[in-house]
């Protein structure tokens, strides 16, 4: 046992003394490794020299884009960079308007759109550094095509998160954007729902409740791109949630303001025709402006008792939430009304009908309760049949 203990320590101190004299391997890719090897950049480096895995400059070197005899284009740091001993003025000055343009870029976007913009200095680098004076010239065409595409691009005004697959922001217009670099790698689901809320959201919240809902929207979205699941849809139920909750809240509000706009109204008239008109011999006019008042009365009242309970349809348009409001106070009206004109026919409630005070309270009755006239009159309709 002694004897193998000690072979086993000459093994690991031979192993560990070839280990700090060979070169580190890096591997590079999924199946193979190249050794790595570092440089430093001078007058006399040759980039040919440089491959992927290699340190340059302390950076290691993940992908080549170009090498020549005076350029060389790679990735380093998740960037894309460049070498160059190319000293033409020409040169120099399409190199500078690109970094002008990608600085421009940087203030506007604030790193997002990085995959498009990448592209754009690739290929304009490629063109400068790569090819001949024809591809040179051909430069200028990409240069106003990521001028154009700076100017149009909305400005960029919270980032939810970015990473190396996916950006998600808020844009100067006040919506809810992405830039993913591979499409196929997430469920498609994710894109649909995000596309359907966001398009719904615009339709029927307020503006001011939108920044609320493009942080939710965000974070649910980011969680579908995250999920590794093809059904993503449980990642948006809390912006589904929080999307018909409010809607319904404002449809809410939306119905009770237009009962009460309809009935100040209602009233006022109710008022000036009282004023102008009623007089001791119009007791038929009094009334029926009794019964309006107090069914109006009884049905505002019904509405704002059940102002948390009602159940309006949620994304109905405001045209149809006023005609809902007008229906109510109508209905309300009508059933004042009806049981001022049933007390004093002696069909409902006959003893109230002597007493102006006490027809007035049968009518906000009646107003507030929306089953008590139409019992009555299905009522009075079975009676009357043979």
């Amino acid at each position: 046992m002694k004897i193998a203990a000690v072979v086993l320590r000459i093994k690991n101190f031979i192993f560990l003394a070839l280990g700090r004299f060979t070169p580190k391997r890096r591997k590079v890719g999924k199946d193979f490794e190249v050794d790595s090897r570092s440089f430093v950049f001078g007058s006399e480096f040759e980039y040919s020299k440089v491959r992927v895995g290699d340190q340059l400059d302390g950076r290691l070197v993940e992908r080549i884009y170009y090498s020549g005899l005076n350029a060389l284009i790679y990735r380093a740091g998740g960037e894309i960079s460049y070498l160059s001993r190319i000293k033409k003025n020409s040169t120099k000055a399409l190199i500078y308007q690109l970094e002008s343009l990608l600085s421009e870029a940087l203030l506007k976007f604030r790193g997002v759109h990085k995959f498009v913009l990448e592209e754009y200095k690739l290929n304009l680098l490629a063109l400068i550094y790569g090819s001949d004076i024809e591809g040179v010239e051909l430069a200028g065409g990409i240069f106003e095509s990521l001028k154009r595409f700076i100017d149009d691009k909305p400005k960029v005004t919270y980032i939810f998160e970015v990473n190396g697959a996916f950006v998600v922001y808020v844009s100067s217009k006040g919506e809810v954007a992405y830039q993913v670099r591979e499409m196929g790698a997430h469920s498609s689901l994710a894109f649909s729902e995000f596309h359907r809320l966001k398009a719904l959201a615009l339709s029927v919240l307020p503006k001011r409740k939108l920044e609320i809902f493009n942080h939710k929207l965000a974070s649910g979205f980011i969680a579908a791109l995250r999920s590794r699941e093809t059904d993503v849809s449980e990642c948006f139920l809390p912006v589904k949630t929080y999307l018909d909750k409010t809607v319904n809240n404002l449809a809410g509000l939306y119905l009770v303001l237009s009962v009460l706009g309809n009935s100040v109204v209602i009233l006022t008239i109710v008022f000036l025709v009282y004023f102008y008109k009623s007089t001791a011999i119009t007791l038929n006019l009094n009334m029926l402006l009794a019964g309006i008042a107090g069914g109006l009365t009884g049905a505002v009242i019904s509405v704002l008792q059940r102002s948390k309970d009602l159940k309006v349809a949620i994304y109905d348009s405001t045209n149809l939430l006023v005609l809902q409001a007008m229906a109510r106070v109508g209905l309300g009206c009508c059933f004042g009304v009806i049981a001022i004109v049933a007390s004093k026919s002696g069909l409902l409630f006959e003893f109230l009908s002597g007493d102006h005070k006490k027809m007035f309270l049968l009518a906000v009755i009646a107003g507030f309760s929306e089953r008590m006239i139409p019992d009555f009159i299905e009522k009075v309709s079975e009676d009357k049949k043979p």
